[in-house]
């Protein structure tokens, strides 16, 4: 069977909750063709691979250090028309795939994601304001929408759905950054010409197990480069998809 979608799970010391995810990943309902899973270990030194290779899955390593690198080695090696970044830490509902891939095809869209419930394993207080930072990133709105500006993150990588033609036209992530190089491949779909869709029906579950001093360092890491990075986007691009 011609595979039509393929999963590819982005892991780095992720032993915690890899089988969380590829359960979820194996698991889904509806999927429209076949499909694939690349599970893109970026030099875990924990039970990562271990743990993934009990499954039918992909297993490959990504020397360069990142996400952009290792979801792009991912994309690469996929077979599918759809590609769907997964993050490891990620759980997927059931109906997640099986509704993106009806709305991304439905229309011209490029993109799809749905809403994203953040889930703490031990810092829960933290959980409200994880989703109301998500909504806010996202307008507070999860139907369709076009960018009104360059730093409105539509696509949250952690879990999406695109069209592998359009993706590989834009080179995919920018390997260049560190961090933000979701918000930076969506405004450069948007800018040109990229629709995207949304759905508040296909959920995930993004999971949490680092501690409160982590997510506060990650939290002023992110603080402190974002202005920069947001300086350094281009104000237009010419090219169309």
């Amino acid at each position: 069977m011609k595979v039509k979608i393929s999963f590819i799970i982005c892991a780095f010391q992720a032993e915690k909750t890899i089988e969380k995810c590829l359960k979820s990943i194996l698991s889904q309902k509806g999927i429209p063709g076949g499909f694939e899973v690349i599970l893109v270990d970026n030099n875990s030194s924990d039970r990562t691979i271990e743990i993934a290779s009990r499954y039918s899955v992909h297993v490959t390593n990504c020397k360069k250090q990142g996400a952009a690198p290792s979801r792009n080695l991912g994309a690469s090696l996929a077979k599918g028309d759809l590609l769907a970044f997964i993050d490891s830490d990620v759980v997927l509902d059931q109906d997640w795939t099986a509704i993106l891939s009806r709305e991304i095809q439905s229309n011209y869209y490029i993109a799809a994601v749905g809403k994203n419930i953040p889930i703490s394993t031990d810092i829960n207080f933290l959980d409200k304001y994880r989703y109301k930072l998500t909504k806010i990133k996202t307008q507070s709105t999860f139907i369709s929408l076009k960018f009104a500006f360059p730093f409105s993150t539509i696509i949250n990588s952690a879990a999406c759905l695109l069209k592998r033609k359009e993706f590989l036209y834009l080179n995919g992530f920018d390997e260049t950054l560190s961090r933000f190089e979701d918000t930076e491949l969506s405004f450069r779909m948007s800018q040109c010409g990229g629709n995207f869709i949304g759905s508040s029906k296909a959920i995930s579950y993004v999971y949490y197990s680092g501690n409160l001093l982590n997510y506060l360092n990650r939290s002023w890491r992110n603080g402190i480069s974002y202005p920069y990075f947001i300086s350094s986007l281009p104000l237009s691009l010419p090219q169309n998809i």
